[in-house]
């Protein structure tokens, strides 16, 4: 079991809510107005009269899909004729590039979603080509300044354009349509979009984000996204959907394409963009690349674990790795895992086809700033790129081992590395249905406003239920379920020796537990659920030793 600690004097779920999240940014009602808009609308609206060439250049991730997909149907809704050009991820690389500028006619209007405030060479080049260039993004601005587009929206680079900055590049792009179309039912379905990638981009669930996400689980339940993104949720049989059901089932599955193939996203788009006889192919394949991704993702976090016990890398700080034939769309979510797992930021390195380089992955953890550390090794990178919580690396294979110790010295020169795990509440298991019904006050939980951790110091199995249940699941990983009194505890991807232990026929019937609460929705009916965390067993007292316990009691 791991140590656990309280994580502040919290004595009541509205304290550690407010502690991540002010009650105004929890009850905000205010109208955002991004400054540009009107402009942007009316290039965009003058382009399609004049019957210009629209080009729009997304991304590969969710949160790009969403964004070109949303302007691909404003576009059409307005009559207009649009190219949505999504870049290849592994042959071409993130974002807008001379290459795909190439591509578009001279003369063209050029739309920038989730990216662009940093290809100041490709837009140039479009400029030269005579391309009006409408800039939308939430990144951050490069060192080289802003590039020269005609108009520019991203209130994250562009001080002042708007008091709230944590739109994703798809919100933006929801911000946009509302400007251009004015068809409410289109607007709904559009909004539902916005919100899946907010959540599966982790924006911040503040003010105008939680608005967008909260009207987002309302229009998946009530079926009234548009027709395909309805359809994949047929297929997945969700019909109670909740913010974790977005970014550990619905994201994942908009992304995954675009992590296994080159033009994977462009797969993606195609789907959601999709109102014919093929869209429930298209989505059952859409989940089937999800469940090969997560069985290749678990293959490399299973070697690479290897790696670090092997080579006693248990407490690296940072941790540094590197494994053969990690795929590139995979290798973050490597990375992702193994932060969490050993509570340290983490680069996780593999082969290209130039063996003189190594493709790299980080993710950070806690409040432990990545870019800076990587900007104070950079002698030790060929190329880089990120922020503070996420990173993509090129460096020469020997650098590696000049990159490990440097990174060492300048995290543990600057951080202590915590290995704890901290908890928010100890709760009584007789009050999870009360606590339950408090929780709903205060979501969607998501980034800024985590779900609150319980310690549950007194977890005991009901045997009416059936104590325990081992699933397996069609990918070949193992879950496991305990039964309780006032709700049940799910733990997903359990190892060979947890499931020996609870497949023994003697086991205690009282646990220590750790984990978040939600509803599991199946046939028609709400049951309680714990998120399990961690566990371990209570030892009862026998009862010769209870009856001594209260004769000493009585005594004294």
């Amino acid at each position: 079991m791991r140590t656990w600690k309280k994580r502040g004097l919290y004595k009541n779920l509205s304290s550690i809510v407010y502690s991540n999240i002010s009650k105004e940014e929890l009850e905000d009602t205010q109208i955002y107005k991004i400054k540009g808009m009107e402009k942007a609308a009316k290039m965009i609206k003058d382009a399609i009269r004049s019957n210009i060439n629209i080009v729009l250049v997304g991304d590969y991730d969710c949160d790009g899909i969403m964004a070109s997909t949303i302007m691909y149907y404003v576009i059409k809704e307005m009559g207009g004729d649009i190219r949505v050009r999504l870049p290849l991820r592994f042959s071409e690389g993130y974002g807008l590039s001379e290459k795909i500028i190439d591509e578009v006619p001279e003369g063209s209007l050029l739309i920038t979603v989730d990216n662009g405030i940093a290809a100041n060479d490709a837009i140039k080049k479009a400029k030269e080509k005579d391309c009006k260039v409408l800039l939308t993004d939430h990144h951050l601005i490069s060192k080289n300044g802003l590039p020269e587009a005609d108009i520019i929206i991203d209130p994250t680079a562009v001080e002042g354009q708007c008091n709230f900055t944590g739109y994703c590049g798809a919100g933006i792009a929801y911000k946009l349509a509302k400007e251009l179309i004015s068809d409410k039912v289109l607007l709904r379905q559009l909004e539902s979009l916005a919100g899946i990638a907010t959540i599966a981009d982790v924006m911040p669930l503040i003010r105008e984000n939680r608005v967008i996400v909260k009207n987002t689980l309302n229009t998946l339940m009530d079926r009234k996204s548009i027709p395909a993104m309805n359809i994949l949720l047929e297929c997945l049989n969700l019909e109670y959907i909740t913010a974790e059901d977005i970014g550990f089932r619905i994201g994942p599955i908009i992304n995954a394409s675009g992590r296994m193939y080159d033009d994977g996203a462009f797969r993606i788009f195609t789907l959601l963009t999709s109102d014919s006889k093929d869209t429930f192919a298209l989505a059952k394949k859409a989940i089937e690349v999800n469940e090969e991704r997560k069985k290749i993702q678990n293959q490399c976090i299973d070697r690479m674990k290897k790696v670090v016990n092997t080579n006693g890398m248990e407490n690296d700080f940072p941790l540094v790795l590197y494994g053969e034939d990690i795929p590139e769309g995979i290798i973050g979510i490597v990375a992702g895992r193994f932060a969490e797992d050993y509570k340290t930021p983490c680069l996780v390195f593999s082969d290209m086809e130039d063996i003189r380089y190594k493709k790299g992955s980080a993710r950070s953890y806690g409040n432990i700033n990545l870019k800076e550390l990587l900007d104070l090794n950079s002698q030790n990178l060929y190329k880089y790129g990120g922020h503070k919580g996420a990173a993509g690396m090129t460096i020469l294979s020997e650098q590696l081992d000049g990159l490990r110790e440097g990174m060492k010295k300048e995290t543990q020169k600057r951080y202590i590395h915590d290995k704890n795990d901290y908890y928010d509440l100890e709760l009584d298991e007789k009050y999870i249905p009360q606590m339950l019904k408090a929780l709903l006050k205060f979501e969607p939980f998501g980034e800024h406003n985590p779900m609150p951790i319980f310690k549950i110091p007194n977890f005991t199995l009901n045997a009416e239920k059936g104590l325990v249940r081992i699933l397996k699941s069609e990918n070949g990983s193992t879950h496991l379920r305990l039964e309780g009194k006032y709700a049940s505890c799910m733990l997903f991807n359990i190892d060979e020796e947890m499931e020996k232990f609870f497949h023994k026929k003697d086991i205690p019937l009282t646990y220590e537990i750790y984990g978040t609460l939600g509803y599991n929705y199946f046939n028609g009916k709400f049951s309680n659920q714990i998120n399990l965390l961690d566990w371990k067993p209570v030892v009862k007292k026998t009862s010769m030793q209870r009856v001594l316990t209260d004769m000493s009691l009585k005594r004294y």
